[in-house]
């Protein structure tokens, strides 16, 4: 099976079981002899089609987390707008003071219901690291799925 024909194959409906061509309404007959390693080579890239774009979850609206600092930690909380599969628009999003003073304490992130500039907008670089964990690169900052918990900061 060659990669145009894959391309052609419908959306499987449940997600545990990938459709065979010939459940697709081909007939057996129809299709020529492979040797076994092009099919395991077409079974290996189905299966990367598969778990690439088919299966893989969106990110969009996620909160990441980049703290930056020399002799200090800021926080720099934002959310995913857009996703490409190497790259992904970020928007930064305000924080509440949680605890302390404006100089040194905790704050989280002020959930947005919408994104209103696009100024501030940053594409950034898409990391997997080799445990599966996504992260995002932007200048020297590195960003991270936000945990939920309050963050510390100072700016000593």
């Amino acid at each position: 099976m060659s990669l145009l024909n894959m391309s052609r194959l419908p959306l499987p409906t449940n997600p545990e079981r990938i459709a065979l061509p010939c459940e697709t309404g081909d007939k057996p007959g129809n299709h020529s002899q492979e040797p076994d390693m092009n099919v395991t080579q077409s079974n290996q890239t189905l299966g990367k089609l598969c778990s690439d774009r088919l299966f893989r979850a969106s990110l969009v609206g996620k909160i990441f987390l980049g703290e930056y600092g020399y002799n200090c930690t800021h926080n720099y909380f934002c959310v995913v707008v857009e996703e490409t599969p190497k790259t992904a628009i970020l928007a930064p999003i305000r924080t509440r003071l949680v605890s302390g003073k404006f100089y040194e304490g905790t704050e989280r992130p002020v959930v947005p219901t919408q994104i209103l500039t696009e100024r501030s907008n940053f594409r950034a670089k898409k990391i997997v690291d080799s445990d599966g964990t996504v992260g995002f690169q932007y200048r020297r900052n590195r960003y991270g799925l936000w945990d939920g918990e309050d963050k510390s900061f100072n700016s000593d």
